[in-house]
């Protein structure tokens, strides 16, 4: 026999949260990378402009789930360091798989 859901109880289905993975993570994994760090402002030489269609690149987001701790540790060195957080985890993968 069907169970045909009440009026008063509406049919709705939980979606379990995906696993959460634990990932031994390499020290020098978490470190920046020195092309990721800005040095200290008073020796950073400004950037020449750069017309904006020459600084157009396509653009792909790509969403990740990291434990809390990490990224409160990501964005407080970023934040101490001047730099974006997508700037250094840019940086990271670039670094990871280079353009052969």
């Amino acid at each position: 026999m069907l169970a045909v859901p009440s009026a008063v109880e509406p049919a709705v289905q939980s979606v379990a949260p995906p696993p959460v993975v634990d990932v031994p993570i390499a020290p020098e994994a978490l470190e920046l990378p020195k092309s990721a760090v800005a040095p200290a402002a008073a020796s950073v030489p400004k950037a020449p402009e750069v017309p904006v269609e020459a600084e157009q690149v396509k653009m792909k987001r790509l969403t990740i789930d990291i434990p809390d701790a990490l990224h409160r540790r990501v964005k407080s060195r970023c934040g101490q360091e001047g730099v974006k957080m997508a700037d250094v985890i840019r940086g990271l993968l670039e670094g990871r798989f280079p353009e052969s």
